[in-house]
């Protein structure tokens, strides 16, 4: 969250390459950033932190490439990022123009 006050994403999800829908009262702090992962065992035996949630079962980001779209609570795409070969763990790029702000 790029932005100065802490943003609701409640109902909000991630969807194409991964599906995951935020429980109501989820936030992400100003400033914060949250992490879903296919494994959250094995995130945070590898990187010491537990991760925010685990995406759905069965999905997996493709070696090849994808597009991790992220959807507000009225479908609108607010953000998008596409996973390319080597690109995983960088940080999440939002459309500049639909950067969420409270």
């Amino acid at each position: 969250n790029t932005g100065e006050s802490a943003v609701d994403l409640s109902g909000w999800r991630l969807d194409e390459a991964v599906d995951f829908t935020f429980a109501p009262g989820s936030s992400i702090a100003a400033g914060g950033y949250l992490v879903v992962t296919q494994n959250a065992a094995d995130f945070q035996a590898k990187f010491g932190f537990a991760p925010f949630g685990e995406w759905e079962t069965g999905d997996r980001l493709a070696n090849e490439g994808e597009t991790i779209e992220l959807l507000d609570d009225g479908d609108e795409v607010v953000g998008s990022r596409s996973v390319l070969p080597g690109a995983l763990g960088r940080a999440w790029e939002p459309r500049p123009a639909m950067v969420p702000v409270s």
